[in-house]
């Protein structure tokens, strides 16, 4: 009896090892991989405030007529698929996709890992999604497009909720990216004074009057010298 009895606990204990592998594997597709591991930890007070960053508001623009009517298996293997090549540009330019919410794309440069160049590295990333996205609705017969807002400053990140855990991002760096986002055209990459602050000079953009009370400048991709790799 006592030989099952442990037999059974070490069982258990195998089967509460594997259960938490698991949860850490599915965590680190949707959450930044530090937050990931502390949350496997159990760690679900998760709270940080990053005094400097730069975050990315990808808004993309004609989900809703595209998709209208559609099949909704095909619909969503479509946007995994586009949402996979976004987060592959995130990884090469050092950002981490925070969440999707709707049409809106969260990105943030900074977070995990500190970065002196989190502007330009923010920058560069807007462009290749904007390109990925084109270049994807091309190959589809789709009419969809980028709206990019990006801002520079401090940001608090963590878990809300109880049993449903949901990992979101906060302040007014965040709120300003979006607001910025919202108000650009399709095929625009917009950022704020401090992003523009933060970006070397190489960099062309063009000052444009989105949101009131705020200094905003266009990415000037197309123009000549930019180099939009």
């Amino acid at each position: 009896a006592l030989d099952h009895m442990v037999a059974e606990l070490d069982r258990r204990k195998q089967e509460v090892t594997a259960a938490l592998a698991a949860k850490v594997d599915v965590l680190r597709t949707l959450l930044p991989p530090a937050a990931a591991e502390r949350v496997g930890r159990g760690d679900r007070r998760l709270v940080d405030t990053v005094p400097q960053a730069t975050v990315v508001a990808l808004i993309i623009e004609g989900l809703d007529d595209a998709f209208r009517g559609g099949d909704t298996g095909d619909n969503r293997d479509f946007i995994h698929a586009m949402v996979d090549e976004i987060d592959s540009s995130a990884v090469i330019n050092g950002l981490e996709r925070v969440k999707l919410s709707g049409d809106v794309y969260y990105a943030v440069c900074g977070l995990s890992t500190p970065y002196v160049d989190h502007a330009p590295r923010s920058v560069a990333f807007a462009i290749q999604a904007r390109n990925t996205v084109r270049r994807v609705a091309e190959e589809h017969d789709l009419h969809l497009d980028i709206a990019a807002g990006i801002n520079s400053g401090p940001i608090t990140t963590g878990l809300v909720g109880g049993s449903r855990l949901v990992y979101d991002l906060w302040g007014d760096t965040v709120e300003d990216a979006y607001a910025v986002a919202r108000a650009a055209h399709g095929g625009d990459i917009v950022v704020t004074a401090a992003t523009r602050d933060r970006t070397p000079a190489g960099r062309a953009m063009e000052p444009m009057d989105l949101v009131p009370g705020m200094e905003t400048w266009c990415v000037d991709i197309e123009g000549r010298g930019v180099d939009d790799s």
